[in-house]
């Protein structure tokens, strides 16, 4: 996962995962706002919202409403920084 500065939020998945391409993101405070599979998985249901939190573990996406199970899946936990 990828976060860019200018709201894209870019996903490579295992094979034979769903495309996450145009997928976007925005914060407020410490919440997030995805909107990735909103074109295939996600059935073109609402934005899932997360807290996020850094820490030395990386980065750790809670759930705090998502009405796409396969997103709220695969993004709640915590998400390394691979170099």
């Amino acid at each position: 996962m990828t976060l860019t500065p200018d709201g894209v939020l870019a996903l490579i998945g295992p094979a034979g995962a769903p495309s996450a391409e145009g997928a976007s993101y925005s914060t407020d405070h410490r919440q997030v706002r995805v909107d990735a599979f909103v074109n295939n998985v996600c059935g073109e249901l609402p934005a899932g919202t997360y807290e996020w939190r850094v820490a030395t573990g990386g980065l750790t996406l809670s759930l705090v409403d998502d009405p796409c199970p396969a997103r709220a899946d695969l993004l709640a936990g915590t998400w390394s920084a691979v170099p």
